[in-house]
């Protein structure tokens, strides 16, 4: 018996190599479509905001309220709304 399970011959082997041929333009056509969405991702990713930008929204926010709270009887004895 042949190696492989072949006929021993070089029969078929046009349509076989057509086949590779058809699937490796075929994969290579997939990566070039994931490369491109890969490229795509990690721009988008770039665009996010950082753990130091989220911190500091928070930190600022809280500094205001806590700024708001504290200085709420004085802004309503100096507007006249509340006695002092």
């Amino acid at each position: 018996m042949p190696p492989n399970g072949g006929d021993g011959t070089s029969g078929g082997m046009e349509h076989r190599v057509r086949r590779l041929e058809d699937d490796y333009k075929e994969v290579r056509a997939d990566l070039k479509t994931l490369l491109v969405d890969v490229a795509v991702l990690k721009e988008r990713v770039t665009h996010l905001p950082t753990k130091g930008w989220a911190v500091g929204a928070i930190v600022t926010t809280l500094g205001l309220i806590t700024a708001i709270v504290t200085l709420a009887p004085k802004l309503q004895a100096w507007a006249g709304l509340i006695k002092p």
